[in-house]
């Protein structure tokens, strides 16, 4: 018997034998030769099924992972402009596998007409050049759905460097597209700009330190590729040290616990824009319970921090404006309350100072008085903050808006150990203004001047001035304080709406903004500027009311002529009674009655030369007053005044408004009063 063995890839895989059966013989090398060369051949015959096999399997892990990643394959021949795709391929288009080729000319009917254009510049580009591409664009199902997808794709040449075919695959992105999209409308809900932001990625071999850290992640960080590919440290120093340091403490603990995941926000430094925050997220992975590697990302998610601190000042601005409306509403029956006894006070007071001749009596009186006054004036000021109105510029001097602040914050900056410099200027000329929106804007910068003066060390001084600039015809009024001043690199934006420098719930962000705004309605500016001795100043520049040399004219400089017959209709018999005596003592002739319908029945049986009512009485009110007299006797609508202390409800504000009847606000002084008789009889003159 002859018998050679079969050697398949250098191993025994079986043996190929003859056998003489009629005889035994002894077999001659041609016979040798021959059944070696058999053998030979059914082993090549055997590797190359292996091989086939292989290559099958191959073929199929290839279709099924080309399948599970939604990726397909497609080859371009530049000769027959033919394209083959591979079943994924067929798939992503929405046809069933098939290995019919189609022309390239088909091939392009199945990309969205609007990025046909730039798939035909991309693939000419590649067969001019031969460099590799990268690019996404949309096609068209045959049911008429459109799907996004990734394609990468490059030319491959033959030996004298003639391109020949353009191979590359396509990924279908169209379910990544649209999360993108849902992600986009999220952050844009609360106002999260966080667009463009992509993740970069980072795989940590803890044992040794080493790490990889995708190209991504020196996009995000700004830097090369060569700093940072080798170790985690090299990320690590990026931030800073004490969020560092608390991003170990933080893994160190995730490691001692054995959890799977880690989330931490830390800052990264950024010489040119300050502090960037970062996400750091990953998966810790653990072998023999020990942690050996984390795999995780790196976002900048600065924007969405930013955004979260604008929605958290944006909140509280609106709290701050609710618990003001409400605070308006407290105040107008407040107000209502105080303003008729403070009244009293102040007209018998003054009543008092001009019959009194004991100096003694009338030394206290001056006293009480002063005391009333600015009693007066913190409940006006009180009442000008709560008021919602529409704004009524007027001409007013600075320093009249500047000492009614004053009256109302004195106490804070004296509790504050603040020493308070007034340089008031004299010959200032009028500017036109909202007198209590100024008001808002000067006791704005004085709180933040104080609150910034809080941790000073030094004598904490606050400085207002208000002076004339000639050269440009300007009314200036500056606040000045020597604390810590406001940096350069924000200045250009301390005026923008919601941006504030302290911390949360201290700040809204909204009362710089306001100011410059309301400053800017009456085409003025508000510039901000470093003290001499430090700290900051904030300086106001508004036009002038009138040209110079021309007086301003005060409206109450002309007195009434005595001997008017003026009607009191107030149902506060105490503040009837003292407007009866501040005008009799004028030379007035008086008559109290204590509602509308008493006055009615006055007036249509004797003429008045002036009806000073309140608004809110009994029986008959103000309005309902006014509406009688419209009807019956309307000739005595311009001899119309009313004098109240419910000026901050919208009904009154309104009817005011609308009918435009002088109005004087309570509590009055009696020069006040008669500055409202001369304006009404003068104009009736």
């Amino acid at each position: 018997m002859l018998s050679v063995p079969i050697l398949v890839e250098g191993s025994l895989w079986g043996s190929l034998g003859f056998d003489d059966c009629r005889s035994e013989r002894i077999w001659d090398e041609m016979e040798i030769d021959l059944l070696k060369t058999a053998g030979a051949l059914v082993a090549s015959a055997v590797e190359r099924a292996r091989a086939d096999d292989q290559l099958r399997q191959r073929d199929r892990r290839l279709v099924e992972a080309q399948r599970i990643g939604h990726v397909g394959s497609w080859e371009l021949d530049l000769e027959t402009k033919e394209v083959v795709w591979s079943d994924e391929g067929w798939r992503i288009f929405g046809f069933e596998p098939s290995r019919r080729p189609w022309s390239y000319k088909e091939n392009l009917e199945r990309i969205h007409p609007d990025d046909r254009a730039r798939v035909i510049e991309v693939d000419t580009a590649m067969r001019e050049h031969g460099r590799p591409v990268e690019f996404e664009y949309r096609i068209l199902r045959p049911d008429g759905a459109i799907r996004n997808v990734y394609e990468r794709a490059e030319a491959t040449r033959d030996s004298a460097g003639r391109p020949i075919r353009l191979v590359g695959t396509v990924h279908d992105i169209t379910e990544l597209k649209a999360t993108e999209a849902r992600l986009r409308e999220s952050e844009e809900r609360y106002k999260l700009a966080a667009q463009g932001a992509e993740v970069g990625l980072f795989d940590w071999d803890v044992l040794t330190g080493a790490a990889y850290l995708s190209p991504r992640v020196h996009e995000i960080l700004g830097i090369g590729t060569e700093p940072l590919c080798t170790s985690i440290t090299g990320l690590f120093d990026r931030f800073l040290p004490e969020d560092r340091a608390a991003l170990q403490q933080h893994l160190d603990s995730r490691f001692a616990m054995q959890q799977r995941r880690v989330d931490y926000e830390v800052r990264l430094l950024d010489a040119l824009n300050g502090p960037r925050w970062m996400t750091v997220s990953g998966l810790i992975v653990y072998s023999d319970g020990r942690p050996v590697r984390v795999v995780g990302s790196l976002m900048d998610i600065t924007e969405r921090k930013q955004s979260q601190e604008a929605l958290v000042r944006q909140r509280e601005a609106l709290y701050q404006s609710e618990k003001m409306a409400m605070f308006g509403t407290l105040l107008a029956g407040v107000a209502h309350e105080l303003n008729n006894p403070l009244s009293v006070v102040i007209g018998q007071i003054a009543l008092l100072q001009e019959t009194t001749k004991d100096p003694i009596v009338a030394k206290r009186a001056e006293r009480i008085r002063n005391a009333t006054d600015r009693c007066a004036r913190i409940v006006r000021t009180f009442l000008a903050m709560a008021r919602q109105r529409q704004p009524e510029p007027k001409p007013v001097k600075l320093g009249i808006i500047v000492e009614a602040a004053l009256d109302l914050l004195a106490f804070q900056l004296r509790s504050a150990d603040v020493r308070l410099e007034l340089r008031l200027a004299t010959d200032v000329p009028m500017v036109t203004v909202d007198a209590d929106q100024m008001h808002q804007v000067v006791t704005n910068l004085i709180v933040n001047a104080q609150q910034a003066l809080t941790a000073n060390p030094r004598q904490r001084i606050l400085r207002i001035s208000t002076w004339y600039d000639s050269a440009n015809l300007r009314a200036c009024l500056s606040v000045s304080d020597n604390g810590p001043g406001v940096p350069a690199d924000i200045r250009a934006r301390i005026f923008d709406p919601f941006f504030t420098t302290k911390p949360l719930g201290e700040g809204t962000g909204i009362g710089l903004a306001l100011c410059s705004s309301i400053v800017r309605s009456y085409g003025g500016e508000v510039s901000i500027s470093d003290t001499p001795d430090g700290g900051a100043t904030f300086t106001i520049e508004l036009p002038l009311s009138s040209p110079l040399g021309t007086p301003e004219r005060d409206p109450g400089e002309n007195e009434a002529r005595s001997g008017l017959r003026i009607l009191v209709v107030e149902d506060e018999h105490e503040i009837a009674e003292t407007l009866s005596e501040i005008l009799r003592q004028r030379g007035f002739e008086t008559e109290v009655v204590f509602n509308g319908q008493e006055a009615i029945d006055r007036i249509a049986v004797r003429e008045y030369d002036l009806v000073l009512s309140d608004l809110r009485m009994p029986v008959l009110d103000g309005p309902g007053l006014y509406r009688a007299l419209l009807q019956r006797h309307a000739e005595v609508i311009s001899r119309l005044a009313f004098i109240t202390g419910d000026s901050l409800s919208t009904e009154a504000q309104s009817f005011l408004r609308d009918t435009k009847i002088p109005c004087l606000e309570k509590p009055f002084l009696p020069e006040d009063v008669l500055r409202l008789v001369a304006q009404v009889t003068q104009v009736r003159g």
